[in-house]
């Protein structure tokens, strides 16, 4: 018989140590699930509270990507490469201000030279009733393929969806005979229109509406294709001239608004069997225009031109080789240019332009597409999933790569989506998405780090005590009476920003009294290891320094003692011996050792890469003495450079650790050393005034939030009745 632990159930039970923590890491994932979930949602209600935002926010984006996609077709469109013809759109470059008399010739004469049909980018309002007038109601009925135009005073959604017109609404074009399968309260309403007169109206083939509503920044982006007036559809003046090239009726045309319109038997090249064409537009009825499909050249004419055909049979032969067949648009071409979204770029165009794109997107079928909002919750969904994922195997640094990540896959698939297949995804939803799980998630780490901080706190406040036993015991390191010189003054300021410390100074005479040696180190890193290699630095620079200044004077007497070979000596030493023996350790100090002549006032140092101190005299700064070689302990064949100089009567040798110039106020700005600087070199004084000036500037400085580092300033002043030698 086997044992529990030898059938191999035992092997999958956990040990009581790993019961909280797998019940903890479960709490963690289900806590980041709701949020991710939590996250969803928001967006979701989002987007359908605030659709107008995320529809402004995508038509900005795909702006850029539209003006990154190239230039048009050179000299032909997409949808001249399905019939294999040539452009099927001219421009007539219009007179508005002719008389109707002229304006009848120029119809009659693009009739004559076997134009499939005309539309004409301005309207006739006034009914004259002059022979002008009569001449050019002629022309438009013996044309048969003539639309004019009609505007609307303004196009708007509905008030609180109800469809209706303003009071004050004229005219009454005849129905468009289209099949509507349903209604909505999005698409735009026209009024207060400007129509056509009656008589050219009923001679004409067609009446459309020429609006060109832009959006809420001022870029045309889609046109309307229908508009609802007084309970009817109103086809726009592209739709009519589009299905007229297309042989499609108005009984043969489905209005199903919010989704598309779907012209019935469409004959798209000669011969060809009749087909559908599905036209898909927005909620509003608008279909959105593909800049990119209009030709970098089309044929202009001018009236002039086309005014001489009937005069001139060379000039009327030529015009029926180019025109003959073709769509002639007829605009002003003087007229106001409209701002579109840019395509090769061109980011304005006239409004027969923009009619004339409309036309051929939907003989080419080359429309922008966009996808439903189920796709973007759906997009959504998978980056909220997706970056749930990552907070599982991730740091926050790494969470927030990740989201970045994601979201630059997806809007690279959707540039793709656009660029190459037109399809425009929606961009802001899923983003917004993406990101307000990545803000949930790393609030929830953040809140499982302070919990894990609180639970550490109590640790840390046992082990504080244990410190505070090992700062008692590190004061007594420190000198507690310093060196009395005749006519020097030292004076020191130590404090202790948390429990132990790794700065320290020291202040000792040598066996000739003359010479006075003076330390301030500040070793690498906190805390208790620190501490104790502070230990570690002070006995060796104190016991070895005067085992070297012994050596020096023992042959030669002591007034033959060299101070330079002392300093050289002692700080070689201690740097061999914390290199050598402490070398797994890396341990070093950044120490400043100098040995006074008291006689004589020169300071004879070596400065381990430690803060300049400064000789503060009556005119501000007089030397700084940068450091002469490398932190003392960081490389064992480390060189050190003994230099010297003079303190004068009344000037002030002032030593500090960096705990001083990286004091920190609540602000988080630093105390600096330039500060300090200013403030030394402003109050020349005595040592002890000097100390606690610069103390009190600290304290000052630093406020309620405290130091956090440790602060220790030494200074060494010589008096003003001090003579020089």
């Amino acid at each position: 018989m086997r044992t529990p632990d030898e059938s191999g159930d035992g092997d999958a039970r956990l040990t009581e140590r790993e019961i909280p923590v797998a019940l903890a890491d479960f709490a963690k994932v289900k806590i980041r699930l709701v949020l991710a979930v939590s996250a969803f949602v928001l967006a979701a209600a989002a987007q359908w509270g605030g659709g107008d935002l995320y529809e402004r926010l995508d038509a900005t984006l795909v702006d850029r990507l539209a003006e990154l996609k190239g230039m048009p077709t050179e000299g032909v469109s997409a949808g001249d490469a399905l019939s294999g013809a040539s452009d099927p759109i001219v421009y007539i470059d219009a007179n508005f201000y002719y008389d109707r008399s002229h304006h009848a010739r120029i119809i009659d004469n693009l009739a004559a030279v076997k134009i499939r049909s005309q539309i004409v980018d301005f309207v006739f309002e006034e009914h004259l009733g002059d022979e002008n007038d009569r001449r050019m109601t002629a022309a438009v009925r013996a044309a048969r393929r003539v639309y004019l135009g009609m505007v609307f005073g303004s196009l708007e959604p509905p008030v609180n969806g109800v469809w209706g017109s303003a009071r004050g609404d004229a005219a009454d074009p005849e129905d468009w005979a289209a099949s509507v399968v349903s209604s909505s309260d999005d698409v735009f309403v026209g009024r207060h229109p400007r129509m056509t007169a009656s008589h050219l109206a009923k001679a004409a083939a067609g009446i459309g509406f020429l609006n060109l509503p832009a959006d809420a920044d001022g870029i045309l982006r889609g046109l309307p294709l229908f508009v609802r007036h007084r309970g009817a559809f109103y086809p726009s003046l592209s739709l009519l001239a589009a299905c007229d090239y297309l042989g499609v009726l108005p009984a043969d045309i489905e209005v199903d608004p919010e989704k598309q319109i779907i012209l019935k038997g469409a004959k798209t090249a000669p011969g060809a069997p009749g087909r559908d064409i599905v036209i898909p537009v927005d909620r509003r009825g608008r279909m959105l225009v593909n800049f990119n499909d209009i030709p970098t050249r089309t044929a202009h004419y001018s009236y002039r031109e086309i005014f001489r055909a009937a005069e001139d049979p060379g000039v009327r032969a030529r015009l029926e080789r180019d025109l003959a067949g073709k769509i002639a648009v007829i605009a002003e071409n003087v007229a106001a240019e409209v701002k579109v979204r840019p395509a090769g770029g061109q980011k304005r165009l006239t409004t027969g332009a923009v009619h004339a794109a409309v036309i051929r997107n939907i003989l080419s079928e080359t429309f922008l597409r966009t996808l439903s909002p189920g796709v973007g919750i759906g997009a959504a969904a998978v980056l909220a999933i997706g970056i749930f994922g990552l907070s599982l195997i991730c740091s926050s640094t790494g969470l927030i790569l990740g989201t970045l990540v994601l979201s630059g896959l997806y809007l690279g698939t959707g540039a793709i989506a656009f660029t190459m297949f037109l399809t425009l995804p929606p961009f802001s939803a899923p983003l917004f998405t993406a990101g307000l799980t990545c803000v949930f998630i790393l609030a929830a780490i953040a809140a499982e780090r302070a919990m894990h901080f609180a639970r550490t706190e109590q640790a840390r406040h046992r082990a504080e005590h244990e410190l505070d036993i090992g700062r008692r015991i590190q004061a007594g390191f420190f000198p507690t009476i310093l060196p009395e010189v005749g006519g020097w003054e030292i004076a020191a300021h130590f404090h202790a920003a948390r429990h132990v410390s790794g700065d320290f100074y020291d202040a000792f005479c040598f066996e000739d009294p003359r010479y006075m040696g003076v330390v301030i180190a500040d070793v690498c890193d906190k805390g208790v290891g620190a501490a104790l290699y502070m230990a570690i630095f002070r006995s060796l620079v104190r016991i070895l320094s005067r085992a070297s200044g012994v050596d020096c004077g023992a042959a030669r007497g002591p007034e033959n003692f060299d101070p330079s070979r002392v300093l050289a000596k002692t700080i070689r030493s201690v740097n061999e011996y914390i290199a050598v023996t402490h070398e797994k350790d890396a341990m070093f100090a950044t120490l400043f050792f100098g040995i006074l002549d008291t006689e004589t006032g020169e300071l004879f140092y070596i400065n381990g890469g430690h803060e300049p101190p400064l000789i503060v005299s009556g005119l501000g700064i007089k030397a700084r003495l940068a450091p002469t070689g490398a932190a003392v302990g960081a490389f064992r064949e480390a060189s050190f450079t003994v230099l010297r100089v003079r303190i004068g009567p009344g000037e002030t040798l002032l030593a500090y650790t960096d705990g001083v110039t990286e004091a920190c106020n609540p602000a988080g700005r630093l105390f600096t050393r330039e500060r300090l600087v200013r403030r030394a070199g402003a109050f020349c004084a005595a040592p002890r005034h000097l100390i606690d000036e610069i103390r009190m500037e600290i304290e000052s400085f630093t406020s309620a939030d405290g130091l956090r580092d440790d602060v220790t300033l030494l200074a060494l002043g010589r008096q003003p009745s001090a003579s020089a030698d």
